[in-house]
């Protein structure tokens, strides 16, 4: 079957003229040019109750700008800081790319029956700033280990499912 689609995709005009998305971008020419950025979050509080880090990284030079935050800043805030920060030091970048990641391991996998992040970590992800809301109750020693065994388990038991629907 692989081959087939190969040999389809290969004579077919239209996947010959549209080139898929998930291609590696080219290489910027100027430094500052083409940026990405991500959070690092659930660090310890600083004196000043950051409990964050936002970092900004120019694709050109691999550069690094790290950016203490709080999890509670609106977009407001983050929109104040880039232009402070970012903006002030090196112009409008011609592109942004945020953590794509995100997306994919929060998006339901039907051989896995649930999303990557909840594979790993056995629990839904709420968002990409907050790994726990405020009060939630979090297990803890032999119970998470017993949590865990059970959640491989089901994968397991899922990925067979698939395995064998697709030798079928």
């Amino acid at each position: 079957m692989k081959w087939e689609i190969v040999k389809y995709v290969s004579e077919c005009d239209v996947c010959q003229r549209v080139k898929a998305d998930h291609l590696k971008p080219a290489v910027p020419a100027w430094k500052w040019e083409d940026i990405h950025m991500d959070f690092i979050v659930g660090l310890p509080l600083t004196q000043k109750g950051y409990d964050s880090i936002w970092v900004i990284i120019g694709r050109f030079t691999k550069s690094a700008h790290f950016i203490p935050i709080k999890t509670t800043y609106w977009a407001k805030q983050y929109a104040e800081l880039y232009i402070a920060q970012i903006v002030s030091l090196h112009g409008v970048p011609r592109t942004i790319t945020s953590d794509r990641e995100f997306a994919y391991n929060n998006s339901y996998q039907k051989s896995l029956e649930m999303a990557p992040f909840e594979t790993l970590y056995g629990r839904q992800c709420r968002t990409p700033l907050n790994w726990s809301e405020p009060g939630e109750r979090v297990t803890f020693g032999p119970d998470l280990v017993t949590q865990a065994e059970e959640q491989v388990k089901f994968i397991h038991d899922n990925l067979k499912r698939a395995q064998s629907r697709q030798k079928s």
